[in-house]
């Protein structure tokens, strides 16, 4: 089986899903951002086109070739609105990049903010670094690069865990990071570079 020749990062969300991928060969980042607005129609209709626009959103920016997608994992103690709805989109998204042949993981948001923070110090070591930590993070380790928004930051950091799982890290290299990657119960058939078993 050919190894994945993408690393993507998906941190979902109904108004702003982070996207970023990570060419393993080339080291190429490229991001974007998929917003929707609610539905002017409460129905269940309008909210199934609202997740529909999403979905249509965040798969425009994927390869068509097998990639390694690592989502955010739902924040299970989370107290922003619409759970239902945002659920909604995390099993539609998820379920459709598998039925096309995608690895799937998932990071959980503490382990993302683990690996993002890299070697910087943080405020509150038992919570983990905060959105702003994050982002000033993986700014100033990646000028290049335009991550303002906190969702793209996540995107990224998630598409950098799968890079550097698969082998092709295009970040420093620590043992926080080392800790977060290994943390992730990553899909039994993604291969590496080398094409040999990474499970």
């Amino acid at each position: 089986m050919t190894a994945p020749r993408y690393s993507v990062g998906l941190d979902l969300s109904l108004t702003g899903t982070g996207v970023a991928v990570i060419g393993l060969e080339t080291g190429q980042v490229r991001l974007g951002l998929v917003e929707t607005k609610p539905a002017p129609d409460p129905s269940l209709s309008g909210t199934l086109d609202r997740l529909h626009t999403a979905l249509e959103g965040i798969v425009a920016h994927i390869p068509i070739t097998r990639c390694l997608i690592v989502v955010e994992a739902p924040s299970l103690g989370s107290r922003n609105g619409k759970a239902h709805e945002r659920a909604g989109l995390w099993w539609r998204t998820v379920a459709y990049l598998h039925s096309r042949g995608h690895d799937v993981a998932q990071a959980y948001p503490r382990t993302r903010a683990k690996y993002a923070a890299g070697h910087q110090p943080v405020k509150n070591t038992r919570k983990g670094p905060d959105k702003r930590e994050v982002v000033a993070a993986l700014a100033a380790e990646h000028p290049h690069l335009t991550l303002g928004n906190d969702n793209v930051a996540d995107g990224f950091a998630l598409a950098c865990m799968g890079a550097r799982h698969l082998g092709s890290p295009i970040d420093s290299s620590t043992r926080q990071r080392a800790e977060a990657v290994a943390a992730v119960r990553w899909p039994h058939r993604t291969t590496n570079p080398e094409g040999t078993p990474t499970s």
